[in-house]
């Protein structure tokens, strides 16, 4: 019944428009607070700083440049990176942007699920019927034309990505292509 009523109370915020996860690249969460000081719920507000960073690399993708190359041209440029990581920006962070929705306007909540089997954690995605979509114009930090323009070439690379390997079903795009140089039997990766 917990984990019931958390969802519950979850869902009430995602509606709302409320945050009910962490803190996104781009955005301040601020904390809403009763007269007597006690938190509400908390707000995503766009961080002036950082949505100039945001816009810069969804132009640079809508250009033809490369996840690598813009993470590459960022940290040559000494932009802050995401997290505030010393390592500056990464491959993997850069993509999380191209990807996310909310920047676009819109609040995509319930999209995964998380499943606890044999004491270990996996996140699942759900249907997409069962995703909560909320339009937050206020959020939008890039122009619908950029992000279909953006969105157009992000399917072309999936769809190649998927025609490239072998069976279809993986994610991976050298799935069942490697082979043992030994005993040529089928190579899989175990772990990172």
């Amino acid at each position: 019944r917990a984990k019931q009523r958390t969802y519950d109370a979850m869902l009430r915020k995602a509606r709302a428009g409320h945050v009910t996860g962490g803190k996104v690249y781009g955005y301040d969460n601020k904390e809403v607070l009763s007269a007597e000081g006690h938190r509400l719920h908390v707000l995503r507000v766009v961080n002036q700083a950082e949505a100039p960073i945001v816009r810069q690399i969804y132009d640079l993708y809508a250009g033809g440049l490369g996840i690598g190359r813009i993470a590459k041209l960022l940290n040559a440029e000494s932009v802050p990176a995401a997290r505030h990581s010393p390592r500056g920006w990464a491959p993997s962070a850069v993509r999380e942007i191209l990807h996310r929705p909310l920047y676009k306007g819109e609040i995509v909540w319930n999209q995964h699920q998380k499943i606890v089997r044999g004491g270990t954690k996996k996140r699942r995605e759900r249907d997409e019927k069962d995703w909560i979509r909320i339009d937050a114009p206020d959020l939008r930090i890039i122009t619908p034309e950029l992000s279909a323009l953006v969105a157009v070439r992000l399917s072309k690379n999936k769809t190649k990505a998927q025609t490239i390997c072998r069976d279809g079903d993986s994610k991976y795009l050298l799935t069942g292509m490697e082979r043992c140089a030994h005993c040529g039997g089928p190579m899989q990766i175990v772990g990172q």
